[in-house]
């Protein structure tokens, strides 16, 4: 009760002091646990998406960039008699009425037992047979129909593969929780048939969905499949689209740790301070008969209830930091990987219970040295602050040296030719590590340097103020890592942040180099923009070339590879900045060859580089692409592959142009 009431006075003493250790541990705690449930939330509308539209699908047909013929369903389903099996075709709809909003169309073969699966309730009461019954016919979620401003039934335009429909929306979905919601708030459901004409892929079908349980069934499958299709897992294809955004996650982990870390030096300094503070109050406990255990729990203690209260506001604040923080996680997702609605933060127990335990186990750690240190003196060396200071100044050279073992773990760690994410912020937090353990040395170093110096600026303040680091070592040194560790790694951040613009600017002034840029709404499979316009557009008076662009995609287990197919000529060819490879030498093989050149992502990803071979999945079957060059791109993480016009069309039966 005593020690209890001796800390209240202190921390009543010292509010300011106090309200340190809790700001920066609510800090840290907070970024922790705002970036967790953001994590969690897009995992979480990521898991609910793929269920709205798979189900109980355990493997997916995929076709190549203008899908599958609808009669492979029918061969599947009626010849081999399959009949957990069903057909998807999907697109993307734009509602120019309602400021341009993009829809996700779903396509469903609602006669067979569809992927997704109807247990929600419909208002008013509707069934399979009105949206086949009914031309354009859809279903909205409740909610999308009120945030457009609409009611049941409600006409909606579309725009979208070059053409405008009007769909009416017979019925609202009414999920039984928001969370669910999330998965439907930009998704359109209707009949296949519905979908095939909006989307413009009359009989063809985005994929086929099945439920094979059988490893003999699911190879009989493949073997039967025609050379441009393939079948791939649910787990598999699920997990390639998780794996896209394991990178940004990690980036953003890693970051919430640092805010703990810097937290943790506050809490050393201020504990440290704390104690100096008391020298005399401890020797006199010490005196009258107070144990080291007792003397070391008292102060870790005292610590760790700072460290609570600061647990208790970082997770209030983690929860209201999350709501804004999974605005920017959404956007970036959305931009960078792929279409995914996250509206509602998913608040799990889990991650409220590991940023409590992390700032708690954070709090201790840093205070283990001060109550340690508090601990080992004998009550009649208590007194003197020399003793303290002696010890500070003898341990520099120490930790100097014990600043050898991460520093050289650091450098084996980051000049590692092993790429592996993990292995990288490990070799930067220990870095830190051993920055941290050479900072006395290093301060008292740029004291003693700058000394001279100082006296000649400052007189005999420049001279005091010397002095004054070296009197005080203990207490600054913590202070000065924790402070530096802060700025360098806002520097740093800067720094590569303002390259990175800097970079991405001179690739696009090279990059697109065009007047004007001409696109459509496409789907999968889509016709894209009218071969008639671009007729009419190159006979304009004033328009000197036309290059033409198709971005497909060849979906597989490992989650597909983009193309980018160019109908160019050799100046426009040149706006790709080639890393490796000569560009008046890969243009000839380019134009005419079964060549491609891939950009510096996909090549690092898949461990490619000029001469080697990239086989891809062809109409006609699997095919060998030579690569003439690896190019600068800051387009797509996962990499590009780009390949003329002419070989694209040798290998796939699709001349839209996007």
């Amino acid at each position: 009760m005593i020690l209890a009431r001796a800390s209240v006075r202190n921390l009543l003493r010292h509010p300011w002091q106090s309200a340190l250790s809790i700001i920066g541990v609510a800090i840290g705690v907070a970024v922790v646990v705002a970036i967790d449930l953001a994590n969690d939330s897009a995992r979480r509308a990521f898991n609910l998406s793929n269920q709205l539209v798979s189900g109980r699908a355990t493997h997916h047909i995929v076709g190549g960039p203008t899908g599958l013929d609808e009669g492979l369903y029918r061969r599947l389903r009626l010849e081999q008699g399959l009949r957990s099996i069903w057909p998807v075709v999907e697109g993307t709809l734009r509602l120019p009425d309602h400021g341009d909003a993009k829809f996700r169309i779903i396509g469903l073969d609602l006669l067979a037992q569809s992927s997704l699966e109807m247990n929600y309730r419909f208002t008013p009461n509707v069934g399979p047979g009105r949206l086949i019954a009914e031309q354009n016919a859809v279903l909205l979620l409740g909610d999308s129909l009120r945030r457009l401003g609409l009611e049941v039934p409600a006409y909606l335009r579309t725009r979208g593969n070059a053409q405008t429909h009007v769909l009416r929306a017979i019925a609202a979905i009414e999920p039984d929780s928001a969370i669910e919601g999330q998965a439907l708030r930009t998704a359109m459901v209707t009949d296949i048939s519905t979908a095939q004409v909006v989307t413009g892929n009359i009989g063809r079908l985005s994929r086929i969905e099945l439920e094979l349980r059988d490893p003999a069934a699911v190879e009989s499958v493949r073997s039967s499949l025609p050379p441009q299709a393939d079948m791939i897992s649910s787990a598999a294809r699920n997990n390639a689209r998780r794996q896209m955004t394991r990178a940004f996650e990690i980036n953003l982990t890693a970051m919430s740790l640092l805010a703990l870390v810097v937290a943790m030096f506050l809490i050393y300094s201020t504990t440290t301070l704390s104690v100096l503070q008391r020298k005399q109050q401890m020797a006199t406990f010490r005196t009258l008969g107070l144990g080291n255990r007792q003397l070391f729990a008292w102060v870790a203690l005292e610590a760790a209830s700072l460290g609570a209260l600061g647990v208790l506001g970082g997770i209030a604040l983690g929860l209201g930091l999350s709501r804004e923080l999974l605005a920017m996680v959404a956007q970036t997702i959305n931009d960078l990987y792929f279409s995914l609605e996250i509206t509602r933060v998913s608040v799990e127990g889990f991650t409220l219970v590991k940023g409590a335990a992390l700032g708690l186990g954070a709090t201790v750690a840093a205070s283990l040295a001060p109550a340690f240190e508090a601990s080992r003196v004998p009550p009649q060396i208590t007194y003197v602050r020399s003793a303290q200071e002696s010890r500070a100044r003898g341990s520099v050279r120490t930790l100097a040296l014990a600043s050898v073992a991460p520093g050289i773990a650091a450098t084996a760690m980051l000049l590692s030719p092993i790429r592996d994410l993990y292995m990288g912020f490990a070799g930067l937090f220990f870095t830190i590590f051993a920055f941290a353990l050479l900072a006395p040395a290093l301060l008292l170093f740029i004291v003693k340097t700058t000394q001279p110096l100082l006296s000649r600026a400052l007189g005999l303040v420049g001279v005091m103020a010397g002095r004054a680091v070296w009197a005080n070592l203990s207490r600054v040194r913590v202070t000065v890592a924790a402070l530096s560790i802060a700025v360098s790694a806002t520097v740093g951040v800067g720094i590569m942040i303002s390259s990175f613009r800097s970079t991405v600017e001179h690739w696009l002034e090279n990059y697109l180099r065009a007047d004007i840029f001409v696109s459509s709404v496409t789907s999968p499979g889509s016709r894209g923009v009218d071969p008639a316009l671009i007729r009419r557009v190159a006979a304009m008076p004033g328009v000197a070339t036309i290059t033409t662009a198709r971005w497909a995609k060849i979906e597989d287990a490992r989650g597909g590879t983009q193309l980018l197919v160019l109908d160019t000529n050799p100046q426009a060819f040149r706006r790709f900045q080639l890393k490796h490879g000569d560009a008046d030498g890969a243009w000839p093989r380019f134009r005419s060859s079964d060549t491609v050149i891939v950009s510096e992502p996909y090549a690092y990803r898949h461990d490619l580089g000029v001469g080697d071979v990239l086989r891809l999945r062809t109409d006609r079957g699997s095919h060998a692409f030579f690569i003439a060059g690896v190019y600068y791109d800051y387009g797509s993480d996962r990499g590009v592959v780009a390949m003329h016009r002419s070989t694209y069309l040798r290998h796939w039966s699709d001349a839209a142009i996007s």
